[in-house]
């Protein structure tokens, strides 16, 4: 089971800045050390102390070809953490590899091994025009934080994102927060033709209760 989330990648990955030798990688994963080119081994060795699969066993720089539909993203799907390849003269084949620290409009932010002369961990700013794609690698789920503001209640992931106009399943319990991102309590909604009764605490009841009238009908609520 994978136990490593996207802070876990960053963070190792930052923590090699400046590293100038891929002798380590090598070693550390048990294969001896002859002096490759180490930025696919060096992106390979982060996702590993990290305990994520990264879905990539190769020391080269993969392209489209390489990557299993399945966890294949465009260059315009990616996210941090994700690994990424680039083709420096725009053929359809993989030159290098990094890993996305963030995206911005221009391309992305990375962490690379073997980058740059001399050939050092380095963080490096990338265009689109030289990213061919990436992979989803899998992540185990990162621990969130409840929000309170002005009495009312949100719930932050840990990359800042938070759940808008539907369910999320938090410490086991579900609970539901309207387009803007706020917690419902003590109320009932509607999704998708079922009704559900929320109790003080936001979270969605488990048992069956007798539908208010808010529709001008009584019924069970589909819990």
């Amino acid at each position: 089971m994978m136990s490593g989330t996207v802070e876990d990648v960053l963070d190792i990955a930052r923590s090699q800045l400046g590293e100038s030798s891929g002798q380590k990688y090598f070693e550390e994963m048990g294969d001896a050390w002859w002096g490759q080119a180490w930025c696919a081994r060096f992106g390979r060795w982060v996702f590993w102390k990290s305990g994520v699969d990264c879905h990539w066993d190769k020391d080269y720089a993969f392209d489209e070809r390489d990557v299993p539909r399945e966890y294949r993203v465009s260059k315009h799907d990616l996210q941090p953490a994700y690994p990424l390849c680039f083709d420096w003269d725009i053929d359809g084949r993989g030159d290098h590899f990094g890993i996305v620290e963030s995206v911005q409009d221009w391309g992305c932010v990375t962490l690379e091994g073997n980058a740059g002369n001399p050939g050092k961990v380095r963080r490096e700013q990338r265009v689109w025009e030289n990213i061919i794609c990436g992979i989803r690698p899998t992540f185990a789920q990162s621990k969130g934080q409840w929000i309170k503001k002005d009495g009312r209640w949100w719930y932050r992931h840990a990359d800042g994102s938070y759940t808008t106009n539907g369910w999320e399943q938090i410490d086991g319990k579900w609970y539901y927060f309207d387009r803007e991102g706020w917690m419902l309590a003590s109320t009932v909604v509607e999704d998708k033709g079922s009704f559900y009764a929320l109790d003080a605490s936001g979270a969605m009841l488990t048992d069956v209760k007798t539908n208010p009238d808010h529709d001008g009908t009584y019924g069970r609520l589909m819990l």
